[in-house]
C-alpha cells in the first residue's frame, strides 16, 4: 500500500499525542527515540514486533491482516454502492462499517473509513462546513493516499463546495484534481454539473456526453440517466430545443420501465419551462400541465412546487387567461405562506411581489416598480441561483428595459447572460 509506513507513523503519533504520552514514556524498553521519530515520520518500516508493542503500550488492538482484507473489501462495495445510486444496500454495509469504526480507525484502512463516513455524512445532508473542514484535515496527506482514496477526497470536497454553493468555482476545481487521478464516468458527471450551475453550457455537454458513454460502458445506468438531465438542461439554456427533447425523451423512455413519477414530472418541468423561455406557450402549458398531474406536494419541496406554479402563472399570463393566472398566483401565495419561506430562495420569494404586479397591471411594463422589482429578482438570482435562473429572469429584466427604451440597461444584461456562451 501507498504510504503505509507514513499511515502507520501517523496513527502512532496521533493516539501517542492524544495521551500526553511522550515518545522517550512509548518507546522506552522497545526501540530507540530517534527510531520511533522515523517511525512517526513514516520514512522507515518497522517490523511487526516493534509495532504491535508500541501499539500494545499505546492500548491499541488493531485487526488482524485477515479482517483488514475482509473489511477492506466491505469498504470497496460501500463505495461502489454510493457512486451507483444504490442507497439501501449501501445502508446496510455502512451499519457494519459503523460497528468496526472504532478498530478500522487504528488500522491502514484509517483513510477509507474516514472517507465512507464523510460520504454517509453528506448524504443526510449533514453541515457541510464540518466535513469541508474534515475534508480538508484529509487533504494534508494526499501524497500518502492511493489514487483512489486521492480521487474520492477530491470528489466529495467537490460536491460539498458546490452544496455550500453551486456557484463557487472551487468545486469544479477539485473535480478537476479527482479527475486527473481517475477519469471515469461519475467524476466526468460531477465536473459536467458544476459546469452547468456556473453557465458553462458548451462544456457541460461536452463532458457530459463523454461522461454518459464511459457510465454506460462502466453499468452506471442510474448515474447516466442522472446526467441525462443534466445536459438536457444545458442544451435547453444554449437554447437548442430539438437536442433539449433528444435528451428529455430518451430519459422518458428509460422512465416508462421503472414507473418513476418523480423524475417524469420535473422531466415535463423542464421541457414546459424551456417552451416558456422561448415563447412557445402553448407547448409550454401542455407540458407544464403534465408536470402538474404527476406532482404530488408531499414527495418535492415547496420550492419545487412554487416554481411549478410561477411557470404556469406566467405561462396563462403570456397566453391572455388571466382568470387561470390569478389561481395559480393565490395557490403559490399559499404554499409560501405554508412554508414560511424555509427553504425557499431570495430570487424566488420576491418572484411573488413581481407576479403580483403583473396581474394586477396590465400595462406593468411600463411601470417603474414592476421593473425595479424584475431588476432586484435578477440580482438576487445571481447570488442564489444557478446561472439558468439568471437567464431565466434576466429575460423578463431584458424585456422591460426595452419596454421603457432604456436600451443601454437591457444591452448590459444581455452581454452578461449570453455574449459568454455566444448565444446572442
Amino acid at each position: 500500500m501507498k504510504g503505509y509506513a507514513h499511515i502507520v507513523g501517523m496513527m502512532i503519533k496521533k493516539y501517542r499525542l492524544q495521551q500526553n504520552m511522550s515518545q522517550e514514556t512509548l518507546c522506552k524498553g522497545i526501540c530507540a527515540v530517534s527510531y520511533l521519530s522515523k517511525i512517526e515520520k513514516g520514512t522507515v518500516i518497522c517490523s511487526e514486533e516493534i509495532l504491535d508493542r508500541l501499539f500494545n503500550v499505546l492500548g491499541i488492538t488493531p485487526p488482524s491482516t485477515l479482517a483488514l482484507d475482509t473489511w477492506s473489501l466491505k469498504l470497496q462495495e460501500y463505495f461502489h454502492h454510493y457512486f451507483y445510486l444504490n442507497s439501501e444496500e449501501r445502508e446496510i454495509i455502512f451499519e457494519e462499517l459503523k460497528a468496526a469504526k472504532h478498530n478500522l480507525h487504528h488500522s491502514t484502512l484509517v483513510f477509507d473509513i474516514a472517507l465512507a463516513e464523510i460520504y454517509e455524512a453528506y448524504t443526510i445532508e449533514n453541515e457541510l462546513h464540518t466535513l469541508k473542514d474534515e475534508c480538508l484535515q484529509l487533504l494534508k496527506y494526499v501524497d500518502h493516499m492511493e489514487d483512489i482514496q486521492a480521487y474520492r477526497l477530491y470528489h466529495i470536497l467537490g460536491m460539498i463546495e458546490i452544496g455550500i454553493s453551486d456557484l463557487s468555482p472551487q468545486g469544479r476545481h477539485y473535480f478537476q484534481l479527482a479527475l486527473n487521478r481517475r477519469r471515469d464516468g461519475v467524476a466526468l458527471a460531477s465536473m459536467s454539473i458544476a459546469n452547468y450551475s456556473l453557465g458553462n453550457y458548451l462544456e457541460s455537454i461536452t463532458i457530459g456526453n463523454e461522461g454518459y458513454s464511459l457510465l454506460m460502458e462502466e453499468g452506471n445506468a442510474p448515474r447516466a440517466i442522472s446526467l441525462c438531465f443534466i445536459i438536457a438542461a444545458a442544451y435547453a439554456n444554449y437554447r437548442d430545443t430539438n437536442k433539449m427533447l433528444q435528451y428529455y425523451n430518451r430519459i422518458l423512455s428509460l422512465y416508462h420501465y421503472t414507473k418513476d413519477i418523480f423524475q417524469k414530472c420535473h422531466i415535463y418541468y423542464n421541457i414546459g419551462a424551456t417552451y416558456l423561455i422561448i415563447k412557445d406557450y402553448d407547448k409550454a402549458l401542455y407540458h407544464l400541465e403534465k408536470s402538474l398531474d404527476l406532482f404530488h406536494p408531499q414527495d418535492h419541496s415547496p420550492q419545487e412546487y412554487l416554481l411549478l406554479l410561477q411557470k404556469l402563472f406566467l405561462t396563462h399570463m403570456a397566453l391572455s387567461q388571466r382568470d387561470l393566472a390569478g389561481k395559480f398566483l393565490l395557490e403559490a401565495k399559499d404554499i409560501y405562506y405554508a412554508a414560511s419561506s424555509e427553504g425557499i430562495s431570495q430570487s424566488l420569494r420576491v418572484s411573488l411581489i413581481w407576479m403580483e404586479i403583473m396581474y394586477s397591471k396590465e400595462d406593468y411594463l411600463q411601470d417603474e416598480v414592476y421593473l425595479q422589482t424584475i431588476k432586484g429578482i435578477f440580482e438576487d438570482s445571481l447570488k442564489d441561483s444557478h446561472h439558468g435562473f439568471n437567464m431565466f429572469y434576466g429575460q423578463y429584466l431584458i424585456e422591460a428595459y426595452k419596454a421603457q427604451r432604456k436600451y443601454k440597461e437591457a444591452l448590459k444584461i444581455t452581454e452578461m447572460l449570453y455574449v459568454k456562451n455566444d448565444f446572442s
